[in-house]
Formats: structure tokens, sequence, C-alpha cells
């Protein structure tokens, strides 16, 4: 598939707009060149991943994402794709250590061959936040359900159903 190079130039800032409302992002412009057979143009393109948080009450918080990323494809012979991402998350404090919480999110991928995909993720949880302690800063333990419809322009789609659980620990 060749190579890709790219670099970034990026903004990086954290804005505590009032106690309860927090802005964060990362935006830049990225540079990406190819190197292979018929290697397309450089191309340059905005890249963000940016978070609006808000702190509903001492136990809920809400939370409003959107990012725009470029990757290269493994399923199309290396060809670029652009990933536009929303989505919101929400967690509750149950008590106890114990939370529950639900993210939805919808990503549209448009690739340089012409294809285009679209997808919807829906994942409830409930969870338990184990104390952090010298070795790390957040362990927690969450059962899930997932969701995922899945379309591809000009192909049949798909949905999976997943459900599990996870352990991820924080350093």
């Amino acid at each position: 598939f060749g190579t890709q190079d790219h670099r970034q130039g990026y903004v990086s800032m954290t804005w505590k707009a009032t106690p309860k409302i927090t802005f964060r992002t990362r935006t830049g412009v990225e540079w990406r060149g190819f190197r292979r057979l018929n290697a397309p143009p450089e191309k340059t393109g905005i890249v963000t991943s940016t978070t609006l948080e808000w702190r509903a009450s001492e136990s809920t918080r809400v939370a409003a994402s959107f990012s725009v990323r470029n990757q290269p494809s493994v399923t199309e012979s290396g060809s670029l794709f652009c990933e536009t991402r929303g989505g919101i998350e929400a967690e509750h404090d149950l008590g106890g250590g114990f939370y529950a919480r639900c993210e939805v999110d919808y990503a549209v991928r448009a690739y340089d061959s012409g294809r285009r995909e679209s997808e919807i993720n829906v994942r409830p949880a409930a969870g338990y936040r184990l104390l952090a302690g010298a070795l790390c800063d957040s362990v927690r333990v969450e059962a899930f359900y997932q969701f995922r419809r899945h379309w591809n322009r000009g192909a049949a789609g798909y949905d999976r159903n997943q459900c599990g659980i996870q352990l991820a620990a924080l350093f």
C-alpha cells in the first residue's frame, strides 16, 4: 500500500468557563504525503478533537464531543479516509462507587476512493469505580451492551450487537 507521512501543527486548550462547564480542544492542520506508485498529491486538512463537558450535578456529567481525523485504510488498499464523528455521553454516580453511563455517537467516513460509510453506536453500561492508588489514577469494571449499525453506500450494511465486561485502568 506504500507509506503515508504526516505532520500536524495544533493548538491544545482547556477552558473552565464556569465551575460546571469545561471546554477542551486539540485542533490544527495536518499535512499528509504519500509514497507509492501513482501517489496522489499531498493533502492538507483540518483535524480536531473537541469536547464540551457539563457537570449537571455532583453526581451527573454530560459531554458532547466532535472529532475529525484522517487515516489510511487497510480495506481500500491504503486509500486515505477522513472520519468525522460526533457524540454525546452521560454518566451518573449511583453511590458506593457504582455508576451508570450511556454513550451515543455517529460517524461518517469519506474515502479518497469514493467509498462512503456511516455508523451509529449506542452503548449503555453499568460499572464500579475502584479506589485509585499509587499504581494508577483510576480503575473501572463495566458491564455493557453495544449496538452498532453500519452503512456502506453501494453495498449492504450490517448491525452488530455486543455484550461484555470491560476492565479499564488509567495510569
